[in-house]
């Protein structure tokens, strides 16, 4: 998984550049990622595991 920094950025909309909404951004991503990794990825190896077993 990865978080595609120029997607973040308010340049890539044209907007004018905004250090805080990019930071602000970046915070979410990567909380959103992470959760994706602990919750996510567990659970879906959990049910492989589980359907394996059948």
């Amino acid at each position: 998984m990865a978080i595609y920094l120029p997607r973040l950025r308010s340049e890539f909309y044209n907007l004018k550049p905004d250090d805080l909404i990019f930071y602000d951004r970046i915070s979410k991503e990567a909380i959103h990622e992470l959760l994706l990794l602990l919750i996510i990825m567990p659970i879906s190896s959990l049910s492989v595991a589980v359907s394996k077993m059948n």
